[in-house]
This record gives structure tokens, C-alpha cells and sequence, in this order.
């Protein structure tokens, strides 16, 4: 059952990918994509979903304390053929061993995308250092290259 749970979000995150892809003009129209509402869990407030970005990316937003690990979270910048053009960390701003929302901010400079790219995703990551699948969740906000 693990597995499965884990290899239902990794084939929800392909098909994302694939989705954005295909899609490529659509994606502005559409303010978040993801699987369920983790409103719960992690708010983001910027970028905003559609908007378009350029690197480096500043992003902010609250999650709550166990979405982080050692105070940080991981974030990649997808284009949309689902490679990662960019890796960084959000930090919390205040005590994150709580059940509580706390803010973050974060820095990533990423890659531009192919030519022709246009659309994206950053992807906000649940910090997982057990590694186990059920430990696994994200949040995917649908960006714009500049």
C-alpha cells in the first residue's frame, strides 16, 4: 500500500508535467494546480498562480511546522516539459517545531526553459527525510516565463 500511495503521486506529477506541457498556452488561465486542497497545510502567496516569474524567483507564504525539516523545505522550478530548471530551499521565519502555520521565504534562481517554453511549475515540496512515501506532498503553482 506504500507504494502504491507513492507511485500515485509520482504519476500524478508526470501527468501534471505532461498536462503543462500540452497545454503550454493554457496555463495562465489557471490560478493553482494541484491534488486536493492543502490550504491545511501550505499557503502560497507568491509567485501567484499564472503570473510570470523571472530568475531569481522570491517566494513567500506560510506552511504549517511539519511541512518543514531542520526549518527548510525544498522548491524546484519545472518548465514544462517536467525537467527541473532550478533547486532551492524555503526557510522558515520563525519557530517551525509547531503544528502552527509558519511563514516562509526563499530564494531560487533557476535556468531559462527551451525555446518556445513558455509555461511552468514551482513546485513547493513537503520535506521528507524518512524518505518514505507517505511522508511525500507537494503543492504545484503554474507559472509564466518571462
Amino acid at each position: 500500500m506504500k507504494k502504491f500511495s507513492g507511485g500515485i503521486i509520482a504519476l500524478a506529477l508526470i501527468l501534471l508535467g505532461v498536462y503543462v506541457y500540452k497545454n503550454d498556452t493554457l496555463v495562465a488561465e489557471t490560478k493553482t494546480v494541484e491534488v486536493g486542497d492543502k490550504s491545511n497545510l501550505i499557503v502560497v502567496t507568491v509567485p501567484e498562480g499564472g503570473r510570470a516569474i523571472t530568475s531569481p524567483l522570491t517566494v513567500g507564504g506560510q506552511a504549517r511546522g511539519n511541512w518543514y525539516f531542520e526549518g527548510t523545505f525544498p522548491i524546484d522550478v519545472l518548465a514544462a516539459d517536467g525537467s527541473i530548471i532550478g533547486k532551492g530551499l524555503a526557510t522558515a521565519q520563525g519557530e517551525w517545531m509547531t503544528k502552527e502555520f509558519v511563514p516562509f521565504t526563499g530564494s531560487i534562481t533557476f535556468n531559462a526553459p527551451r525555446e518556445g517554453m513558455k509555461s511552468g511549475i514551482v513546485l513547493f515540496k513537503k520535506d521528507n527525510p524518512s524518505g518514505l512515501p507517505e511522508n511525500e506532498d507537494s503543492l504545484a503553482v503554474p507559472v509564466q516565463f518571462k
